[in-house]
């Protein structure tokens, strides 16, 4: 089976969601990863944080591209055990301009690219700035905004993360006329969490690199709660769009035309791109399954983190 070129764009290393999106991503083999677009501020310490997983599946062959420092501080959450001299030591290539690598692979592709955007998109929307027709060639996913649901399917939309961080960027995001273009928003992958004998497993895996996304998730929790969690994950809201970007399985979808306000409200307008929205779930119970069946795998095929890529002690 034909591998399809992706690209992934996070925020990875404020909230945790991102780590387990890159590593699901590594898991598939349906994939070749073109390029890791890291994106606003602490960039160098969310490449490292990125490297460090890319290494621990033995994929340090990846592209890391650096996006925009809008100069607003979103908090990276991993300091502990990420630092921006870490970068140094990838052995794959780091580009300086990842908007440009995004609009280089894309403009270089035979064939369409997919793109995951699960953050602040300011890079994705420079590169939609310089060369609008990128997007004809791309299948974008992304995990924004809250169209009746919030977290936790508590009733009523919020401007969503993702969007109200960068309002501007992220209108111009829903205004591109994109290839084929997929969203999950609040309402489906608001609520998706690994607990119980599912998140046991992964904790008693000893596979590298699950052992360094469950490691670092207990650091990560340190950071910003008084008391971890130890018997289930945070809100995995970015790996539904890693799913969505392949396919609908689990999911209820709809086709809504979507186009974010001026307050970072994700809206149904008329005037909208259409978008496959994740409206829900068939089965979010086989998704979470599926997602540790995939993360388990990974001992079938990655090694052991270099000394020079571990966490720092």
């Amino acid at each position: 089976m034909k591998k399809r070129p992706v690209i992934l764009h996070t925020d990875i290393g404020t909230d945790y969601d991102d780590s387990w999106a890159l590593a699901m991503l590594l898991c598939q083999k349906r994939w070749d990863i073109r390029l890791i677009l890291v994106d606003t501020g602490d960039l160098r310490c969310r490449a490292a944080a990125a490297a460090q997983i890319l290494t621990s599946f033995g994929r340090d062959d990846v592209e890391i591209g650096l996006g925009e420092d809008d100069g607003k501080r979103y908090g990276f959450n991993l300091r502990a055990c990420v630092r921006p001299e870490d970068l140094a030591r990838y052995r794959g290539r780091v580009s300086p301009d990842g908007a440009e690598r995004l609009i280089e692979i894309v403009e270089a592709s035979d064939e369409p690219v997919s793109l995951i955007s699960i953050g602040p998109c300011p890079a994705v929307a420079r590169a939609l700035e310089k060369r609008p027709g990128i997007a004809r060639k791309i299948r974008f996913t992304g995990m924004f905004g809250s169209i009746a649901l919030a977290h936790e399917g508590r009733p009523g939309p919020i401007a969503e993360y993702n969007v109200v961080q960068n309002i501007p960027a992220a209108r111009r995001v829903f205004a591109a006329p994109w290839l084929e273009a997929r969203l999950t928003p609040l309402d489906s992958c608001g609520k998706v969490r690994i607990a119980g004998e599912l998140f046991q497993r992964l904790a008693d895996s000893p596979a590298a690199p699950v052992k360094h996304l469950m490691r670092q998730y207990m650091i990560w929790q340190e950071a910003i709660f008084d008391k971890p969690f130890t018997d289930r994950s945070s809100i995995l809201f970015d790996t539904v769009a890693v799913h969505l970007a392949r396919s609908t399985r689990y999911l209820k979808t709809d086709v809504l035309r979507l186009a974010v306000d001026d307050a970072g409200f994700t809206r149904e307008s008329p005037r909208g791109m259409p978008f496959l929205t994740a409206v829900g779930w068939k089965d979010m119970p086989g998704f979470e399954r599926h997602l540790v069946e995939l993360l388990l795998s990974s001992g079938d095929k990655s090694s052991a983190i270099s000394p020079s890529m571990r966490e720092n002690p």
